[in-house]
């Protein structure tokens, strides 16, 4: 497995901010998750807390879409530009 560095994460999570713009996320599929986990695991590895607490939040909203719960359409689009504007921030410093 490749070292992770902040670069990859943060490419890592730019592809993923792309998907869930072009998917949207009510048509985002639930395997998502798990690529999420991994991201957010790699932001805990490498300190950056508010990308990790933010995927933590997307993926509890996609927990309550995928069990048919009400799914909050605008605190996911919230927790979409937190988690845009943070990495725009962490790209600048690199």
């Amino acid at each position: 497995m490749s070292q992770i560095t902040i670069e990859s994460v943060v490419m890592e999570l730019e592809e993923f901010l792309d998907d869930v713009c072009l998917s949207g996320c009510h048509s985002m599929p639930s395997y998502r998750v798990a690529d999420m986990k991994s991201l957010a695991s790699s932001c805990q590895e490498l300190g950056l807390q508010l990308a990790e607490q933010t995927l933590h939040d997307m993926i509890d909203e996609m927990a309550k879409k995928n069990n048919m719960l009400q799914f909050d359409y605008e605190a996911f689009i919230h927790h979409y530009f937190t988690l845009s504007g943070y990495v725009e921030i962490v790209k600048s410093r690199l």
